[in-house]
């Protein structure tokens, strides 16, 4: 038996999924079909109920939030572009 390097270890393995893809596309695409959405949605129910019941809702929207850590980012970005424009660099790396 002929020892693999890793390079043609790694390149077969690239082989093996590109051959598999096609059918395990297949396969997924079967069982989304045949899924009962129905079912799985009453599966969940009692997941969603236990969740709701341990951990209420907050008065305020999430969304309160999202747009403070929206304006945080927006203020740090216009800070690294002032500074960009001042030097003439290229990076807006946050």
């Amino acid at each position: 038996m002929v020892a693999m390097t890793e390079r043609e270890l790694v390149q077969c393995w690239v082989r093996t999924w590109e051959a598999a893809g096609p059918e395990l596309e297949a396969i997924r695409q079967r069982e989304i079909r045949e899924e009962d959405a129905y079912a799985s949605l009453l599966s969940l129910a009692p997941a969603f109920e236990y969740a709701l019941k341990t951990c209420p809702p907050d008065d305020s929207p999430g969304m309160f939030e999202m747009q403070r850590v929206f304006a945080k980012l927006r203020a740090k970005l216009r800070a690294k572009l002032r500074a960009k424009q001042r030097s003439g660099a290229d990076d807006l790396a946050v």
